[in-house]
């Protein structure tokens, strides 16, 4: 009964359908910038690198080089993708950044072609630090790099739409953010960014014939035990 049960869970986290995806298309748009307020002024960086990792560990080399899309690609959609979540990451030189910080934000262009895909109305997108080398980031297939950058402290959050298509997403960080630009200030900076799971998703078909085996087989195991 152990092993049905863990079957479940094993099946329950395959996710099928179609692309809940933000950022898509960004190889040649932009502009993906930080920010930062201080004592001394305001310093505006352009990302030094950008990129995104699948969620099998691999960098996401099956599109242009330094697209930033997070989220599901689908295969069944315009997306024409693979069917793999994919997170985000954004590095930048805070070298020539003095003073005590005082605000920071991410500012994330979304192409007007295709930036959002989705049926839902919303896609939530969450930035993280970076737990892990920077200079790992767009370097190595990793699937530790793909889990770093969607977990850890939290720096900061903003709801998409499909009306967010051509423009620019603002990103508010957080006072961890903060801190950690202020620890790194006269080095690189490091963040990475994940959508929330799509609402309503269901198995795989696949899973879902597991599923409804491993149902079956613990109705037999319980009516045996029943008798």
């Amino acid at each position: 009964m152990k092993l049905l049960t863990l079957a479940l869970l094993a099946g329950a986290s395959a996710i099928a359908g179609p692309s809940y995806a933000i950022f898509a298309y960004t190889d040649f748009e932009g502009p993906t910038s930080l920010t930062v307020d201080t004592t001394d002024g305001t310093f505006v960086f352009t990302a030094l690198a950008r990129g995104s990792y699948l969620s099998d560990g691999r960098t996401n080399d099956d599109v242009p080089l330094n697209s930033y899309i997070a989220g599901i690609c689908g295969s069944s959609d315009e997306c024409s993708g693979n069917d793999l979540d994919s997170r985000n990451w954004f590095r930048f030189d805070l070298s020539e950044v003095t003073g005590t910080v005082l605000d920071a934000f991410l500012t994330l262009h979304v192409p007007s072609f295709n930036g959002y895909i989705s049926s839902t109305a919303t896609i939530p997108y969450f930035v993280y630090d970076v737990a892990g080398d920077f200079d790992d980031l767009g370097t190595a297939d990793s699937l530790a790099i793909y889990t770093d950058l969607g977990t850890g402290p939290l720096y900061g959050s903003v709801v998409t739409t499909d009306a967010d298509e051509g423009t620019n997403v603002i990103v508010g960080l957080n006072a961890a953010a903060l801190a950690a630009i202020q620890a790194n200030l006269g080095g690189a900076f490091a963040v990475g960014g994940s959508v929330g799971a799509p609402p309503g998703a269901i198995p795989e078909p696949a899973t879902m014939s597991v599923m409804a085996g491993a149902l079956l087989g613990l109705a037999a195991v319980r009516k045996r035990f029943a008798r």
